[in-house]
């Protein structure tokens, strides 16, 4: 007796535990449609189906019962392993490559129909012969028949190809995503493996067939597949639809440099090869090279030109991909930013003729700004430009606490010599007259002309003394002669210097200074220089005839 209970409690013991594992992982299953999760919650369901079912069959009720719950089994042993390929195919291909409902709905309706031929196996006898214990203690013995062999083979034929058809998916898939596909794999093939030994007659636990004692390893296996590696998580489906759905390319690399992922813009790209997945970014050429640039430095934005007529222009972005600290991969977004080039080439060519107008005007303006405040006949500086230099100059002498002195010079007789050989000449004798005057003054010296033969020197850092010392000098180098369109004339002029801060640092005052002591040289006969001082008396004579 107490044999007897042994042979029975340990096989149901077994069963009920796989399917109280079973249903544990049923309710880690996510609520939100992934790939695969239709089918992963028929491959628990009909496994539970399977695990209850032979439970029963071992339970110590009539044979009848037994052989019932045995026939009922089969609905179980054919959808699971059919359930298991359809979850295989949609975690590797997801919605790209979905199961279609009339796939599904024929999968129920073969487990119905080997259901249905078990229950009419006493008319026909192809499914088997079943002999019970004479104690009904013990399993059912079954002598299997064609139809036996027929199902389990076309089944085994069935997971087979569905295995080699998703096997070349596997180099397209994430490494965990790779995890999860192998996880699934090997979950199905334990299950497979024992049924197979069994149905040959190699392999029997406690006398029963042990395969579904198998789900006490598939159950755990697929909740860890579930709770720790994204089986039936919808993100997936979720991302790859961002992917398609994005205009611009995107393409995925794992740790290895090896493309993993690519979307149809991507696809699309001006000289990328039409095989990629799969394929080392070393190995892409030009394209190799762009992706390897994004990747040496990423999240910098990496322009590149591609030839065309017109040429084409995209913009690479490179993200690492981290799980777990752990460099998983590297996410390349290319942005097609022709349109954009080809506008700031239009703007920077815009640009360009811009500047070069703003030069020119400048140019021009400059050129204006100095005919403003140039003399056209001699060259030298205008009164206008005296209004604006000199007050700059006066308040830089005064911070500096430096003199700065001015010169009135007028051409003596200039209005004989206009007389005697008329005004045009007489412009080329004031033209030489301000141009000899120049090439005799310093660097800092500036010559103003102030109208008809009247000049104004402004002299900075010199003193009243150095400045008629100056001007002297000048007037004797005059005196020597100048060279007017081949004629030679001895010319003089008459001179009044004033200095800050001697004087007067008005700019007004101290010019009027000047032109008085200029005034005062003209009355003392001409040909001479002349310094302001306080109380500088006009000479009573009456200015000689010009």
């Amino acid at each position: 007796m107490h044999d007897s209970f042994v042979l029975i409690a340990e096989p149901v013991f077994l069963l009920l535990m796989a399917g109280v594992a079973l249903i544990a992982t049923l309710r880690l299953v996510p609520k939100a449609e992934g790939p695969g999760r239709f089918d992963l919650i028929v491959f628990l369901w009909s496994s539970i189906w399977w695990s209850g079912c032979s439970l029963a069959e071992n339970l110590p009720i009539s044979p009848q019962a037994r052989l019932v719950f045995g026939n009922l089994a089969w609905l179980g042993i054919t959808i699971t392993p059919l359930s298991a390929c359809f979850l295989l195919w949609s975690s590797s291909f997801g919605n790209r490559r979905r199961v279609s409902a009339p796939w599904r709905l024929a999968m129920i309706l073969s487990g119905i129909a080997v259901c249905l031929v078990a229950f009419l196996n006493p008319w026909q006898s192809m499914y088997a012969q079943i002999i019970a214990a004479p104690d009904n203690i013990g399993p059912l013995q079954y002598i299997h028949g064609a139809f036996f062999f027929w199902v389990v083979g076309l089944i085994y034929i069935v997971v087979l190809v569905t295995m080699l058809v998703t096997a070349w998916a596997q180099i397209r898939l994430p490494r965990r995503r790779r995890m999860t596909h192998a996880g699934i794999i090997l979950g199905i093939s334990v299950p497979l493996i024992t049924s197979g030994f069994y149905a040959t007659g190699s392999l029997v636990v406690f006398g029963y067939d042990p395969t579904p004692f198998t789900f006490l390893f598939t159950a755990p296996l697929l909740a860890w597949l579930l709770a720790f590696n994204g089986l039936c998580d919808p993100l997936p489906i979720a991302r790859r639809t961002l992917l398609e759905v994005l205009n611009d390319a995107v393409i995925i690399l794992d740790d290895d440099r090896r493309i993993v992922e690519l979307n149809q813009p991507a696809r699309r790209l001006p000289g990328m090869p039409p095989q990629t997945v799969g394929v080392l970014v070393s190995a892409l050429g030009e394209w190799g090279e762009y992706l390897g640039r994004a990747i040496r430095d990423p999240q910098k934005n990496v322009r590149i030109e591609l030839p065309g007529d017109p040429p084409r222009y995209f913009e690479l972005t490179a993200t690492a991909l981290q799980e777990s600290a752990m460099l998983a991969g590297y996410l390349v977004f290319l942005r097609d930013v022709t349109l954009r080039q080809e506008t700031e080439n239009r703007l920077n060519a815009a640009l360009a003729a811009q500047n070069v107008q703003l030069a020119k005007n400048r140019r021009l303006q400059a050129e204006l700004h100095d005919e403003a405040r140039i003399d056209p006949l001699t060259g030298a500086h205008n009164r206008r430009s005296l209004e604006e230099a000199l007050p700059v100059i006066l308040e830089a002498a005064r911070r500096s606490r430096r003199p700065v002195s001015v010169a009135m010079i007028d051409l003596d007789h200039f209005k004989s010599i206009n007389d005697a050989h008329g005004h045009v000449f007489g412009d080329f004798v004031l033209k030489a007259f301000a141009k000899n005057l120049s090439a005799m003054a310093r660097k800092d010296d500036l010559l103003f002309r102030m109208g008809g033969e009247e000049f104004l020197f402004v002299l900075p850092n010199t003193d009243q003394p150095d400045a008629v010392a100056l001007l002297e000098c000048w007037l004797a180098g005059l005196n020597a002669g100048l060279s007017v369109e081949g004629k030679q004339l001895f010319l003089s002029f008459s001179a009044g210097v004033n200095t800050i801060p001697t004087s007067e640092s008005d700019p007004a005052r101290l010019v009027a200074h000047a032109d008085r002591a200029t005034y005062v040289a003209k009355r003392r006969g001409r040909n001479r220089v002349v310094s302001y001082e306080a109380g500088l008396q006009m000479p009573t004579a009456p200015d000689p005839v010009e």
